[in-house]
């Protein structure tokens, strides 16, 4: 052809033309159709520039330079929209209207005003047929004033917005708007210079032939970090300001952004660009790959330590509907946690006493029992009251009563250990429940209690205490009565039964069966 270089025009066109179809399964996302009118307008501005180079007939030069600028007209709008899908950059009409009008002048002008006009001046024929590489026609005033300007103009506010973008991002973000704006310079920066004549060949514009290596950085950085099938959270100071961690990644589980309170919790800091199994704790990644494999939005509370969280994890689908990755936000509840679990600690506990209430022992005592119905264990139980506690009352006052209970209650904790339930069944009655224990073993603890409270160094504020106790098991009872009702009731006849018989005493079928006797 006689043209330096001609081969780097078919190697950018041939690039161009392979990224085009690596671009396409990406077209569900706004980032992939910008990036692919990006390639398409380059590869139309690269392809009709070769055609202009080598082809010698005229017709075909002024067709090719025609539809040349097209893909150069269309080429900044391309950088601009994805500069802006990238950035989420808020754009307004006038702005949008301004650039199509803008793009529309060019085109008329240049397709369908008779030359000379304002873009172009008049066509040297006798230099085209002399030398094929010239150039076509000379540039008027509105290309140096005003196309030039527009298109250089808005790959530099491109790349405004780019650099605007990492000064809010964190370094993992720099590697991106570094690599994005090479791209953008790469092409702008070797037209300008030849549109100046600072090039060798002057008739020949290389920085067409660089689009090709342009669209290569562009569409490397795009792909490497996930611009095409995810834009990244804007860091604004609505979510770097928000106390909930926010955490994006794609579905191969890459970090994509994280706001300052994700890495505050989680005590990492630069993990955006990791895999999520490299900062998530373990309990965490479970929840999510369970939460992702039953599908759509889900919410579990996770805890680490003291520490309670509420993960909520959603989807991210583009307008397209396809799946691209997911957004999770973790909120520190410890203190709502806590609360909430203190509030269920205390529904189950008595208010004087802090042992448990009258429903927690039948709740507790039912679970034990489901079991022993199935012919597993067994569970025996004493119910105990002060003897003559209205003498207390009345004598030394409520406040004495008061002390009386507590005093019992310790001795009780003490006695029964930690695998005993002790509650308080009201009044001054306590209730005992020892499961595995047999009856026997049930009145021989009952009656140490009673022993213990006994004892002179066991004396309250002066006053000897005496407390009467009734004992039951489950052993003694048949299978279809095993209630906690049945069983309670049992022991209260018991107790009765030890008032009856002169109080300060155990009481249970077995040692009233050998009174009988």
């Amino acid at each position: 052809m006689g043209i330096p270089g001609f081969w780097l025009f078919v190697v950018s066109e041939v690039m161009l033309a392979i990224l085009l179809f690596i671009v396409f399964p990406y077209l569900h996302y706004p980032a992939g159709k910008a990036f692919a009118g990006l390639v398409l307008s380059s590869l139309v501005w690269v392809s009709f520039y070769t055609l202009q180079l080598s082809s010698s007939l005229v017709w075909v030069k002024v067709l090719a330079m025609r539809i040349e600028f097209i893909g150069i007209t269309l080429l900044p709008i391309a950088l601009f929209v994805l500069s802006v899908l990238i950035t989420g950059q808020k754009v307004i009409r006038a702005v949008w209207t301004f650039i199509a009008l803008m793009s529309l002048m060019f085109l008329v002008t240049i397709w369908f005003i008779p030359v000379p006009n304002a873009f172009w001046s008049l066509t040297d024929v006798d230099v085209i047929e002399r030398v094929s590489s010239v150039r076509l026609r000379e540039y008027g005033p509105m290309f140096y004033y005003l196309f030039i300007p527009y298109t250089h103009g808005m790959i530099s506010f491109s790349i405004i917005l780019l650099v605007r973008k990492m000064r809010k991002e964190q370094r993992y973000y720099w590697k991106q708007v570094i690599l994005l704006s090479i791209g953008m310079l790469l092409p702008s920066g070797i037209n300008f210079i030849h549109i100046i004549g600072l090039t060798p060949n002057g008739h020949v514009n290389y920085g067409t032939a660089s689009m090709g290596l342009s669209a290569l950085i562009i569409g490397y950085t795009l792909l490497k970090y996930k611009f095409l099938n995810y834009l990244p959270v804007t860091r604004d100071v609505v979510i770097e300001a928000m106390s909930d961690g926010i955490l994006v990644f794609d579905r191969l589980g890459y970090l994509l952004d994280a706001n300052s309170s994700a890495e505050n919790m989680l005590g990492r800091t630069n993990i955006i660009g990791r895999q999520i199994d490299q900062v998530l704790p373990s309990k965490l990644l479970d929840h999510i790959k369970h939460s992702i494999r039953e599908g759509g939005a889900t919410t579990f509370v996770t805890q680490d330590g003291q520490d309670y969280y509420e993960n909520q994890l959603t989807p991210l689908s583009g307008i397209s509907g396809y799946q691209s990755g997911y957004l999770l936000s973790i909120r520190d509840i410890s203190e709502k946690e806590r609360y909430h679990r203190e509030v269920q600690r205390m529904a189950r506990l008595d208010p004087l006493t802090g042992v448990l209430n009258r429903r927690t022992l039948f709740e507790e005592m039912e679970q034990y029992l489901v079991t022993i119905r199935q012919g597993k264990g067994r569970l025996s139980l004493f119910m105990l009251d002060i003897d003559d506690f209205k003498k207390v009352n009345d004598s030394y006052g409520h406040d004495a009563g008061d002390r009386a209970i507590h005093h019992l209650k310790e001795i009780l904790l003490v006695f029964s250990g930690p695998g005993a339930l002790v509650g308080r069944f009201g009044g001054d009655e306590f209730l005992v429940a020892c499961p595995g224990l047999s009856e026997e073993k049930t009145v021989s603890l009952a009656e140490a209690i009673l022993k213990e409270v006994m004892l002179p160094q066991q004396q309250n504020h002066g006053i000897t205490l005496h407390v009467s106790a009734g004992a039951i098991s489950s052993e003694t009872i048949a299978i279809k009565d095993l209630t906690s009702d049945h069983m309670l009731n049992l022991a209260d006849e018991m107790l009765y039964q030890a008032k009856r018989r002169g109080k300060n005493r155990v009481c249970s079928p077995s040692n009233l069966s050998a009174d009988q006797r």
